[in-house]
């Protein structure tokens, strides 16, 4: 089963946190907030960072490659890519 909602990223995840959860976060990659219909300004990635760094769940995070992003989550395992272009 999948549940699927729209609200503040920090609330759902406290709503529905346990141990076989799993969370998929994809927030708009940082310092390009511009680009979103939403605001998420630095202190929403951390209030995310935070509840996610508290889970009892799985979680995998979708972001841009950037040295606050990687600073910012170095306590998870990371596999964060980056590609140059051509």
């Amino acid at each position: 089963e999948v549940i699927i909602e729209n609200k503040d990223c920090v609330e759902l995840i406290r709503q529905y946190d346990w141990k076989g959860a799993f969370f998929y976060c994809d927030p708009p990659y940082y310092e390009a907030e511009g680009c979103y219909a939403v605001a998420f300004p630095k202190e929403d990635h951390q209030r995310l960072h935070d509840a996610l760094l508290n889970c009892e769940g799985y979680v995998m995070v979708s972001y841009n490659y950037c040295p606050y992003i990687v600073e910012l989550y170095q306590e998870f395992y990371s596999s964060l890519s980056q590609k140059s272009g051509s």
